[in-house]
C-alpha cells in the first residue's frame, strides 16, 4: 500500500513536470504518445485502487 502511494506521488510529479517541459519543446502540453498514455493510465489505476481499497 505504501508503494502505491509513493507511485502515485512520483507518477503525478513526472506527468505534471513533463507537461511543462513538453510545452516549449513540442509546442503542446500533451501528445497521445503510447508512453505518456500508459503512464497516465497507470497513475489513474493506482488512484482508483487507493480510493476504493476499503470497500
Amino acid at each position: 500500500q505504501a508503494a502505491i502511494e509513493v507511485g502515485v506521488v512520483c507518477g503525478l510529479g513526472t506527468i505534471i513536470t513533463g507537461m511543462f517541459w513538453a510545452k516549449p519543446t513540442w509546442n503542446t502540453y500533451w501528445t497521445w504518445d503510447p508512453r505518456l498514455t500508459t503512464s497516465t493510465i497507470t497513475v489513474l489505476v493506482y488512484l482508483a485502487y487507493l480510493l476504493f481499497r476499503n470497500g
